[in-house]
């Protein structure tokens, strides 16, 4: 549908739902490289997708806490260079 070669994203809150669908949709359509942020870091459906890791990267971070956030991006800056497209999914109350 959309074309995302060389596109890297990062998608908070994708561990499930709609998150991971989009993460998953994002790499049918040709993303280079997803970071998915969690509290948790826990991605393991991304090794169905992603078995060799080099598409996703799982970051666990609370991103309510600013000090974390900002070391996590320094961590994805590092292994893909930018970030293209930013999915705001985290359902914080």
């Amino acid at each position: 549908m959309f074309d995302f070669t060389d596109k890297y994203a990062v998608i908070t809150g994708a561990r499930r739902g709609i998150g991971c669908a989009v993460a998953k949709r994002f790499l049918e359509d040709g993303a280079a490289g997803i970071a998915i942020i969690d509290v948790t870091g826990d991605v393991g459906w991304a090794k169905e997708i992603d078995p060799e890791g080099t598409k996703i990267l799982a970051v666990g971070v609370d991103i309510t806490d600013r000090a974390a956030t900002a070391v996590a991006f320094d961590r994805i800056f590092e292994r893909f260079g930018r970030v293209d497209i930013l999915v705001n999914n985290a359902g914080i109350v």
